[in-house]
């Protein structure tokens, strides 16, 4: 079957084409300023909003450095640990790259046509993309190749999303199906087929096992992995379906398609209560192509949180009250678009808790062991080398500049970005490498 009218790939494609030489993206410059103006980016509720505008005086250099991606990067997820982001890209490949040093650590190429999605697998050193070659692979750093080619759908895969022990994916497609995967074997768990069920987007509930997946039949759906065959709940009442969605314990947060401020809109579900949104936010004017929601993390939290729009706008917004509170651009007015958002890791990668928790291991044998000398010595040298690390990864932490948004781009560059009470400043940017 010819897949020529992929939704994310079409829709992103017109009006913004991606030159493949070094098409710069103009980015955020500079933290945002507030004046008294009424800013027009309503919420769920009609509140008085202040104005944010990026102020050319403000406005320092962003650190640039070649990236990955020569071609439109379609999607970014948080890397391994703090200041390293994963992207796929229309140019086939798969990258991790470290933003503070400001390098690319691995490209990965395999796939034989453009890569729409990619996540992270900590406890697998790697990561998934899924691609519009209807296959989802797995990749392993410091291997060249895929580890693991995921076959079974019948057009491309739009979305894919892991549990929180990497032992279970799941990908949904434009054949109408979404799968859930043996990430060991490579076997299909289930497969579920809903009529006219396009799949856009996907997110795994952190620590549950609950599944949202949006839809071009302007429905979003929520699965159970323990009953796959049929949804636990659908949503509706969208004009245009949505593009994207991020969760954090009860709350699901989607962007809407959309053209000329009509759809374009954020809503703030809760699934204690799904008859209606909690929220919705309107205020950009062309598709919302990324979410993320930025801080919090415990279950029933609901934190602040930025949307991406295929225009090149970005809106800060508090989810209490479903306010937008500040704005950033990164285009020219060219036509570069976001093509996706994700938050940062917060923390230190859980390959790095393992690596602490052996070497802890390791300290105890050695104590229960104190009569022999040279055990003894081996296992004050590891503690010793232990604490240095865990000190340089204290000072990295405080010392570097701390990015919380990474974004990704029509024009091929990625960025990485900071929000603070009153808006957005990009902290470093990956442009287009030149092929």
């Amino acid at each position: 079957m010819v897949d020529g009218c992929e939704m994310r790939d079409a829709q992103l494609a017109r009006g913004s084409s991606a030159p493949k030489t070094r098409a710069r993206d103009e980015s955020t410059r500079g933290a945002l300023t507030h004046d008294n103006e009424t800013m027009g980016c309503a919420g769920s509720k009609a509140e008085p909003e202040s104005r944010y505008t990026a102020s050319a005086a403000a406005r320092p250099v962003s650190r640039e450095f070649g990236g990955p991606h020569s071609e439109m990067a379609s999607a970014v997820a948080a890397g391994r640990v703090p200041g390293e982001v994963l992207s796929c890209s229309e140019d086939r490949s798969v990258a991790l790259t470290d933003w503070v040093d400001g390098k690319v650590l691995q490209r990965w190429q395999g796939h034989e046509k453009g890569v729409n999605c990619v996540l992270h697998a900590p406890l697998l050193d790697g990561a998934f993309s899924g691609s519009r070659d209807t296959t989802v692979r797995q990749w392993k750093v410091g291997q060249p190749t895929a580890v693991q080619v995921l076959k079974g759908h019948e057009l491309t895969v739009s979305a894919i999303a892991l549990d929180d022990t990497d032992a279970q994916l799941c990908s949904g497609s434009r054949d109408s199906t979404v799968r859930l995967w043996d990430v060991a074997t490579g076997a299909t768990v289930s497969r579920a087929s809903v009529s006219r069920n396009v799949v856009t987007c996907m997110a795994w509930v952190p620590g549950e096992r609950l599944v949202w997946q949006g839809s071009e039949d302007l429905r979003l759906r929520l699965w159970d992995v323990r009953t796959w065959q049929q949804p636990a709940a659908v949503l509706e009442g969208y004009v245009y379906f949505p593009l994207a969605c991020a969760c954090d314990g009860h709350y699901c947060l989607t962007g809407s398609n959309g053209f000329d401020s009509v759809g374009c809109e954020l809503r703030l579900w809760d699934r204690r209560s799904l008859k209606e949104a909690v929220h919705q936010m309107d205020g950009h004017e062309q598709a919302v192509t990324g979410v993320a929601l930025l801080g919090g993390g415990a279950a029933g939290s609901r934190p602040r949180a930025v949307s991406g729009s295929r225009d090149g706008n970005l809106r800060l917004w508090e989810l209490d009250h479903g306010r937008c509170v500040g704005r950033g651009s990164l285009g020219d007015g060219n036509g570069t678009g976001v093509t996706d958002l994700a938050a940062t890791s917060t923390s230190t990668s859980t390959s790095t808790s393992t690596s602490t928790s052996a070497a802890l291991e390791a300290g105890q044998q050695g104590a229960e062991a104190r009569r022999h000398t040279s055990m003894a010595l081996l296992t004050m040298a590891l503690l010793y080398m232990l604490w240095l690390y865990l000190l340089w990864l204290y000072l990295l932490r405080i010392c570097l500049p701390q990015a919380q948004l990474l974004v990704s781009s029509t024009g091929g560059a990625l960025h990485a970005m900071r929000a603070d009470g009153s808006g957005l400043e990009v902290v470093a940017t990956a442009v287009p490498r030149e092929d």
